[in-house]
């Protein structure tokens, strides 16, 4: 059904660069509690493939940024324990200190170095759109996504894009990329801005999936 009816990536000229936020301003940051053997307590969505997911099989939370998170904690000889949050809430646990860190494919923007510490830039992509395959959304420059529909979550850099595109951003809570890609076809939605690998492996994973 996915690979039939649901769109294609459109890739868009720009660089997405991807890291972890570390610590709020006037925080401590993770590196500056090494010596620190108490948990290292982690903000994630759990529902971003292949960045943040279930595993369908094991049910363990997985994933890219998981992965990179583990061993962070294996380095410092620190338990990691997670909290699932959407994207604000993400940041917010950083911001408050009830989080070390978050890690959920953040794009390094300068709006976030002002506000956080980020860890070293540890992917390069390009920021994409998902579209509907029979008419592309009626999205063929950037244009056209003025007055068009943009799904995501409030508080990405993407959202804040489409936003200033002129488009009308539809914002969800914390959802799979199922539900964003459903939601595209059935003509709720327009687009999906979002990494491209991010967006080419999760749409491959849900036309697996049925």
């Amino acid at each position: 059904m996915f690979k039939r009816n649901i769109g294609w990536v459109k890739v868009l000229g720009l660089v997405a660069v991807v890291g972890l936020v570390l610590a709020g301003c006037g925080q401590k940051s993770s590196s500056s509690k090494s010596a620190d053997k108490s948990p290292l307590i982690v903000a994630t969505s759990g529902t971003l493939y292949p960045t943040s997911y279930h595993d369908p099989k094991t049910k363990k939370l997985t994933g890219f940024d998981v992965q990179i998170v583990r061993a962070v904690g294996k380095k410092l000889g620190r338990k990691v324990e997670f909290k699932q949050l959407n994207v604000d809430g993400q940041l917010t646990a950083v911001k408050t200190g009830k989080a070390d860190m978050a890690a959920n494919d953040f794009g390094i923007s300068p709006a976030r170095k002002k506000e956080f510490t980020l860890s070293t830039p540890y992917k390069h992509s390009f920021n994409s759109i998902i579209v509907r395959k029979k008419d592309d959304s009626g999205i063929h420059s950037w244009a056209d996504i003025k007055g068009k529909k943009a799904a995501g979550e409030a508080g990405t850099n993407y959202q804040r894009l489409a936003k200033q595109l002129g488009a009308t951003t539809v914002n969800y809570n914390n959802v799979s990329n199922d539900v964003y890609f459903r939601d595209v076809k059935n003509g709720r939605t327009d687009l999906i801005m979002n990494d491209y690998y991010l967006q080419k492996l999760a749409l491959k994973q849900c036309q697996t999936a049925v």
